[in-house]
């Protein structure tokens, strides 16, 4: 049985391991290793360990296979699991030509294209603010809100100020139907994969057109895509897949804080105890002053014993974001090489200090007051290569959206991951505190993972990052009656990257 993980590190196989001897085969030791059969040793041949071998073995309890280091060795296949997957009903899948999609207008043209190893619609735009659309026949009959739709985008920049679209229709009037629309700015605007998933009816994502409700039978989808104010030149958009009910068989809710503060370690961390759920920590190397903040060598360790884990945040004191590097970059030579200068240094902190015993928390960052572009920077890559070059592979922003229909996107997406809490809302606190348990079982109900993000404990909160114990065990007590119910499982950050790096590109790939 061959298996093959995150490429990082190269390994030299023996001789006979693999079809051809001595092949080099990149893996990662943190997400496993590539092996032929239980009971065979892989020949290491690195700086770190010249020449030698790590066994592996088939765990008695589980059945799991294990490598050095007592690490689960997880195949892609399973990982991915296409046979456990909440298949859902494609609208627009795999199109093997563009007949039967309708360009509304000379702006825009459809081609059918292969990209990222996967059929897709390759839409082209001209240099003029839109709206563009395109149209296609879908099966007549009532639909629910749980659609998710999977794009990649050339240049964000090129959209900064306009929209996404998409809608279904009774007919091809579009007069009567629904309609959901995504404002395009720097929260939302990344080059590359999107997954846009609205919630269902009740939360007024979807908007009415005309008479039209998710009781009329619709006939038509209509994706809809307005340029910025002065658009330049042609740009491009991959559209992958539209489809109903499309979701992992049994979504995640990751629940954690940022910073390191004491009340969540005093406070929040029973709370999540009692309800079964582990936290994630985001730590800021300067910020672990043992007063208000945990200590590396006390809270940090006890927590992580525990079953808690770390995933590097920051910045450097004096820095509010990696944001300001734009402006303010010195001594290094680019902003760029300034973020991951930045990224680095906490990463390196808490590596140091023995925080990340897994070896996958220092692949995971929460992006400092969630900012992964420049103000107004839709389609500025920087922060994403940044991540890229110190060897980040997910990481979670601070914008309220929807869940994460990870199974449906592609690695691209792993840097852009949305919240749906918490920010304390003063005088409405209780109704905010209601609408995001709301949110959150509607997400599960339609098969998509959430990400909950807390900062510190308060019995008055007064500024947006606290919350009082009562109101964080009403959210924690909800969650966890949704993987009581098995609607949902207690998601674990390390856990959940090495199921999104599974996903080299959209669901259903193989199918």
């Amino acid at each position: 049985m061959t298996m093959r993980i995150n490429p990082l590190v190269a390994f030299r196989l023996p001789s006979g391991a693999l079809s051809v001897p001595g092949t080099i085969v990149d893996v990662d030791l943190a997400f496993g290793t590539e092996v032929c059969g239980s009971g065979r040793a892989i020949d290491v041949d690195n700086a770190r360990n010249p020449g030698g071998e790590v066994p592996v073995y088939q765990d008695p309890t589980t059945g799991a296979l294990v490598g050095g280091g007592g690490v689960q060795l997880l195949p892609t296949a399973s990982t991915r699991g296409r046979s456990g997957l909440k298949r859902g009903f494609p609208l627009l899948r795999a199109p093997a030509s563009a007949t039967g999609y309708t360009a509304e207008s000379g702006n825009i043209t459809v081609a059918q294209t292969t990209r990222n190893n996967r059929r897709c619609l390759e839409l082209t735009f001209a240099a003029v603010v839109g709206p563009h659309s395109m149209n296609f026949d879908i099966p007549s009959r009532a639909y629910s809100a749980n659609i998710s739709y999977v794009f990649e985008v050339e240049n964000a920049y090129e959209w900064n100020g306009g929209d996404w679209r998409i809608g279904l229709f009774t007919d091809g009037t579009f007069a009567t139907g629904v309609n959901y629309s995504q404002a395009v700015g720097a929260a939302n605007a990344w080059n590359g994969m999107h997954v846009i998933a609205p919630m269902n009816s009740t939360t007024a994502e979807w908007a009415a057109v005309g008479a039209g409700s998710f009781a009329s039978t619709m006939t038509k989808c209509r994706l809809r895509f307005t340029r910025k104010a002065s658009p330049t030149g042609t740009t491009r958009i991959w559209v992958y897949e539209v489809a109903e009910n499309e979701g992992q068989s049994l979504p995640g809710i990751y629940i954690g804080a940022d910073d390191g503060h004491m009340t969540w370690y005093t406070s929040g961390l029973p709370i999540l105890e009692k309800y079964g759920f582990s936290s994630y920590l985001a730590y800021i190397a300067d910020d672990q002053n043992g007063t208000t903040r945990m200590r590396d060598s006390v809270e940090w360790f006890d927590a992580i014993r525990r079953g808690h884990h770390a995933v590097v945040h920051g910045c450097k004191t004096g820095i509010s974001s990696l944001r300001d590097y734009f402006a303010s970059y010195a001594p290094y030579g680019s902003p760029q090489q300034a973020m991951r200068a930045d990224i680095e240094y906490n990463r390196d902190k808490m590596v140091t200090a023995g925080l990340d015993p897994s070896g996958r928390g220092r692949r995971i960052y929460a992006l400092p007051q969630g900012n992964h572009q420049p103000s107004g920077g839709a389609g500025d890559d920087t922060i994403a290569n940044a991540m890229q070059d110190a060897g980040i592979l997910m990481a979670r922003r601070a914008t309220v959206q929807c869940g994460s229909p990870v199974n449906g996107g592609l690695r691209g997406m792993a840097y852009y991951l949305p919240i749906v809490g918490h920010s304390y809302a003063g005088g409405s606190e209780a109704t905010n505190i209601t609408n995001i348990v709301a949110r959150i079982q509607a997400e599960i109900a339609a098969g998509r993972s959430v990400w909950l993000m807390f900062h510190q404990i308060a019995a008055s909160p007064a500024i947006s990052e606290e919350i009082t114990s009562a109101n964080l065990e009403t959210i924690v007590a909800a969650c966890g009656a949704l993987v009581q119910s098995g609607a949902a499982k207690a998601g674990n950050t390390h856990d959940l990257l090495t199921e999104l790096m599974a996903y080299q590109s959209p669901v259903h790939l193989l199918d």
